[in-house]
């Protein structure tokens, strides 16, 4: 497409369109309808993974915020999110599958908030009072770990600073 000149479409079932129409041209028919139905799977296995990993990160903070341990508790409040984070996604869906761009944007720009605070998330759980001495990390991975904290939060602000 950039070759070409072509601008991309922005929302998002024109700019499926496009990159189909470009398998079409390039490689003929059948890669088309191969490239369509690949596409397709991702998007579906993508979706289902997130909606899974979601729930059962809610479903284990819940645990560990109301110290609520046990697998039944977590079963519950994990079968409980996933149609709340089924919908979520569907709403989201419905509101910016008309601007491509403005999807993309979000997804960006969540992706940079999260980035730092999953990896503050990720340091406290292994430099707690829980994980075993043996088991926690030398000085310096935990300095460095800090350090990949520092660089992500400089890059998230940069982002939205240069927006």
């Amino acid at each position: 497409m950039h070759s070409s000149g072509e601008v991309p479409e922005t929302n998002a079932p024109a700019f499926a369109a496009q990159i189909i129409s470009l398998y079409k041209s390039a490689l003929g028919d059948g890669a088309a309808v191969v490239a369509g139905i690949a596409a397709l799977c991702v998007m579906l296995t993508t979706v289902l993974a997130a909606v899974d990993i979601g729930s059962r990160n809610i479903a284990s903070t819940w645990q560990h915020v109301f110290d609520q341990s046990g697998e039944r508790n977590f079963t519950r409040v994990y079968r409980m999110t996933i149609p709340v984070l089924v919908v979520l996604n569907i709403a989201v869906l419905l509101l910016l599958l008309s601007d491509f761009t403005a999807f993309l944007d979000l997804a960006t720009s969540a992706a940079f908030i999260a980035a730092p605070v999953i990896a503050v998330l990720n340091h406290l759980a292994v430099t707690g009072r829980t994980m075993p001495d043996v088991a926690r990390s030398s000085r310096v991975i935990r300095a460095l770990n800090l350090a990949a904290i520092l660089i992500m939060t400089a890059l998230s602000v940069a982002f939205f600073a240069l927006r």
